[in-house]
């Protein structure tokens, strides 16, 4: 009888340990999915653009400008996440103008300096990507921006017109176009 209870017990054992390692439904899965997926997400690096440092030297109606622009990563700007649920440090970017002992511009950029002319459902995806010196026109000096989502080819062109006296006209841009030959004389020099 001993021996008939201690198989039933083992039998019990068995059954159990069988139906308790069973897979488990379709829910659970899925759950122990989304745990897996938010804590794979929790410990992802952010990426980061390189830092950049371009600066050149620009002629205006006969007069020589320096112009800066430095493009950081910038950690106390809120992280912009993709669809794919990679995180994104979002740049600041400097932009210094000086000429004749003066300084035209001396300002950082975010991409809320963009917010009125950006829609603001792409804004919140994207980053501040880039600033460059592109010419200079009878009214300023010109530089070309973009806004875009991290690792896309997806953008919106910007322009930034400076006036000599450092006002800021901001403006969305066409795709990008050669610059009238006349205007492109006044680039001088890059370092």
């Amino acid at each position: 009888m001993k021996s008939i209870a201690s198989i039933l017990v083992c039998a019990g054992a068995i059954l159990f340990a069988a139906c308790s390692s069973q897979p488990k439904s379709e829910k659970e899965q899925q759950k122990t999915l989304i745990k897996d997926n938010t804590l794979a997400d929790n410990n992802q690096t952010p990426e980061r653009m390189q830092v950049s440092d371009k600066q050149e030297n620009v002629v205006f109606r006969g007069k020589e400008y320096r112009s800066s622009v430095t493009r950081r990563p910038d950690e106390s700007l809120p992280l912009v996440k993709n669809e794919e649920g990679e995180r994104f440090i979002d740049n600041r970017i400097y932009l210094r103008l000086t000429g004749g002992g003066k300084t035209v511009i001396d300002k950082a950029f975010t991409k809320a300096d963009f917010a009125q002319i950006v829609d603001a459902r792409f804004l919140q995806h994207a980053i501040l990507e880039g600033l460059v010196f592109d010419h200079t026109t009878p009214q300023g000096f010109v530089y070309a921006a973009s806004v875009a989502y991290p690792n896309s080819d997806l953008y919106v062109p910007l322009r930034l017109t400076i006036t000599p006296d450092g006002k800021i006209q901001l403006s969305k841009d066409k795709l990008m176009e050669e610059p009238p030959a006349e205007e492109e004389e006044n680039k001088v020099s890059s370092n």
